[in-house]
């Protein structure tokens, strides 16, 4: 397996079935494993089990009860991701904005053009929107306890990148995968639109928008 800083890290959190049938939501454990347990092996990033045994101690939180924990990290790397995207759409709707005021084509500014004004406002617009929707269900988030964390988001964070307005409109707003799936997508229609006015300048030596 691999996982990030492993080679420094002193514990390593693992979820594994203990019982129930695969599938079930009940069943899964989280443990977690000292680095010095006998038959813990790791190189750089990657490391290996080999007949390890824990003790009763190493378990975190309830034994079977082990996806709300997985969860909380699910929740909270989505809201981060979401927010990325979004940082990042908001950088190429910026230059995008920049570029087409400086620049002159036949002594007309781009600006003036409404084939590029309208593209740049829809993508201003949905930007705005993201932001807030982001900054709500944060501040929702945080005055929520674990357990309604688990009951409104739990059985919901696993529809990943699927259609982001429909699971919003069938599961409310408290839908995270919605506005990070329209924080990726997003993220690529600014990416797709600077560079379609930027043309040739957009290339990576001449451009930051690829590095």
């Amino acid at each position: 397996m691999w996982i990030s800083n492993m080679h420094r890290a002193t514990h390593c959190l693992v979820f594994a079935r203990t019982h129930g049938k695969p599938g079930d939501a009940l069943g899964i454990t989280a443990f977690f494993v000292p680095r010095s347990a006998p038959g813990f092996h790791i190189e750089s990033y990657e490391w290996t089990f080999t007949n390890v045994f824990v003790p009763d101690s190493a378990v975190l939180g309830e034994v079977g009860k082990g996806l709300p924990i997985a969860q909380t990290f699910v929740h909270g790397n989505r809201l981060r991701q979401a927010a990325s995207s979004l940082s990042a759409a908001e950088f190429c709707i910026e230059e995008s904005i920049k570029y087409a005021r400086r620049r002159k084509p036949f002594g007309r500014g781009l600006a003036e053009n409404q084939g590029i004004q309208f593209p740049i406002v829809e993508l201003a617009t949905q930007a705005k929107m993201l932001k807030l929707l982001i900054l709500k269900t944060a501040a929702e988030i945080d005055g929520m306890t674990q357990k309604k964390i688990e009951r409104y988001l739990g059985d919901k964070v696993f529809i990943c990148n699927a259609s982001g307005f429909a699971a919003m409109e069938i599961f409310g707003e408290h839908e995270l995968t919605s506005f990070q799936y329209w924080g990726n997508r997003l993220c690529t229609q600014a990416a797709d639109r600077v560079m379609q006015i930027h043309g040739k300048v957009s290339s990576p030596h001449l451009f930051p928008i690829k590095t």
